[in-house]
């Protein structure tokens, strides 16, 4: 018997001992639906099962020897709960398991290469799932919108286009450190993603993570590239960590928002795209007893302009400290005085403005900023404290030649 036809024992209440003939390869529509009968062995010798085939199936083994799970395998079967696949299995057809919505499934260790178009929709029972590290290709609406967390298996190198794209409920997403690649959109519109850690030298897609408005925390390893559009439109990301030699392209967090409070008055806003930090509010920078207090000791590594908005009116002792990306600062009216250590060591940064309404620099203000060539007083000579600037006999200090307090002995407050 090489053939069951369609509806064959459609609804045969009563038959529940019987075995598949070993020799069978195509089981048709509805063949055994509504039977007796709970639980099939599913001979490797099957190529093709028909949609609704094992309706009353609660659980499936499909025998050694398979390549490919077939199409519509066990499509609709709302009652199935098991399924054991073996490992020879390199495929799962397209819809093989719609509708199952009461399967719980582990591909754990499986040899898996392709899952085929909504091979796990409609399964709503169906949470948490681990793909395999060798899935090179994946279809369309392939897991349920149901699932809240997906496990990719150690080994895994390439993270696919779409593959969760506008799963809402998507809680929870693990990435090993194997990841060298995520694919344009693949978390795109996941609302309810709230963590997500990537490992170093990641490529990260196109608009991959774009319109994940949950997101609260995000860590960014070591080298990685940001392609256009990737955590754009996430609304507003509270924690955020930036590894060191981040590559980013233009768009890459358009319209999400990246902020916080120094203290009730001060406010700070990252603009990730320009690479720039902006303090803004009202009155004094709070100052900071090591550098690991300021709210910014994980992003620093991205920042190469800081622009203190009108109203602030001091930068706090080692508020910026190590900075090494730090090229640019930009000032207000209002700074009148630069806090100790503020923007010491700062390798990067190579030339200074420093405002006319500045009127004190503290000590190893900008001590240790090696690369630094020129500082350029815009008014009257500050206050500037031992220390406070490089001790580098390269740096130019400039100054207008009608402006007061150039002596000597201010002049060598430098080093």
């Amino acid at each position: 018997l090489y053939h069951v036809g369609e509806y064959a024992f459609y609804h045969a209440e009563l038959l529940k001992e019987f075995e598949l003939p070993q020799e069978v390869k195509i089981i048709g529509t509805y063949a055994y639906a509504g039977v007796a009968k709970e639980e099939y062995l599913i001979p490797n010798t099957v190529e093709e099962i028909g949609s609704s085939a094992f309706t009353s199936a609660k659980k499936v083994v499909f025998e050694e020897g398979f390549s490919v799970i077939p199409e519509y395998a066990c499509y609709g079967a709302k009652e199935l709960t098991e399924v054991e696949i073996p490992g020879t299995v390199e495929e799962i057809g397209a819809s093989a398991f719609f509708g199952c919505a009461s399967l719980q499934i582990d591909l754990l260790g499986l040899q898996i290469k392709k899952i085929g178009n909504s091979a796990f929709g409609k399964c709503d029972s169906l949470e948490e799932i681990t793909i395999p590290r060798t899935v090179t290709t994946v279809g369309i609406g392939v897991f349920p919108s149901t699932i809240k967390k997906i496990i990719f298996e150690e080994g895994t190198t390439t993270i696919l286009q779409d593959i969760c794209q506008g799963k809402e409920l998507l809680k929870e997403v693990i990435i090993p450190n194997s990841v060298a690649v995520i694919e344009d959109e693949a978390f795109k519109s996941c609302s309810s993603l709230r963590e997500v850690a990537i490992p170093d030298n990641t490529v990260i897609g196109k608009s991959s993570f774009k319109k994940c408005t949950g997101l609260n925390k995000l860590v960014i390893g070591n080298h990685c590239t940001i392609k256009e559009y990737a955590f754009s439109n996430c609304s507003k990301i509270k924690e955020v960590e930036f590894g060191a030699g981040i590559v980013f392209e233009k768009k890459a967090f358009l319209s999400t928002e990246i902020s916080g409070n120094c203290n009730e008055n001060i406010h700070w806003d990252l603009e990730v795209d320009n690479r720039k930090l902006v303090i803004s509010g009202d009155g004094e920078m709070p100052s900071y007893t090591q550098q690991e207090a300021t709210p910014w000791i994980k992003m620093y590594s991205v920042i190469e302009m800081i622009e203190f908005e009108e109203g602030v009116s001091s930068v706090g002792d080692r508020a910026f400290s190590n900075f090494s990306e730090l090229k640019f600062v930009v000032w207000n009216d209002s700074v009148q005085s630069i806090g100790v250590s503020a923007f010491e060591n700062c390798d990067s940064l190579y030339k200074v403005n420093i405002d006319k309404n500045i009127k004190e620099i503290s000590a190893n203000a900008f001590s240790g900023c090696d690369s630094l060539k020129e500082i350029n007083f815009r008014g009257d000579a500050p206050g500037i404290a031992k220390g406070a600037l490089p001790n580098n006999e390269n740096v130019n200090i400039n100054y207008s030649a009608d402006a007061s307090g150039w002596n000597e002995r201010v002049k060598n407050r430098a080093s």
